[in-house]
C-alpha cells in the first residue's frame, strides 16, 4: 500500500498526527493508526507515481534501516528481543527490492 497517496477521514483518526522524525514518519503514522483498530483498504487502481531522486532519502538503505529501527524501539516501543526479527525481515526485504 503507498502510504503516500492515502486519503483519511479526519473523524475517524481525530487527533493522531505524525511523529516527528527526520523519514519514515508516513508508515509511523499508519502503525499508529492501524494500531487503535482501524483498518486499511487498497483501491485497486494506480493513481500516482513516484520520482525518486539518487541522492533522496528513500533511495539511501543504511539512512531508511536506522529510522526502521527507531520507529520500532522507540515509536513503538517494541522490546528489543521482538524487534530483532522485525528488523531481520525488514532488511531482508530492503536487500531484495
Amino acid at each position: 500500500m503507498g502510504r503516500s497517496t492515502a486519503m483519511l477521514r479526519h473523524s475517524s483518526i481525530g487527533n493522531l498526527r505524525m511523529p516527528n522524525i527526520k523519514a519514515g514518519q508516513d508508515y509511523a503514522y499508519w502503525l499508529h493508526i492501524l494500531k487503535t483498530g482501524k483498518r486499511a483498504h487498497l483501491f485497486p487502481e494506480v493513481l500516482m507515481s513516484c520520482r525518486i531522486h539518487k541522492d533522496s532519502l528513500s533511495r539511501n538503505k543504511f539512512i531508511k534501516a536506522k529510522q526502521q529501527w527507531k520507529i520500532y524501539r522507540e515509536i513503538e516501543k517494541i522490546p528489543i528481543v521482538r524487534a530483532i526479527p522485525y528488523f531481520v525481515l525488514y532488511t531482508s526485504q530492503a536487500l531484495t527490492h
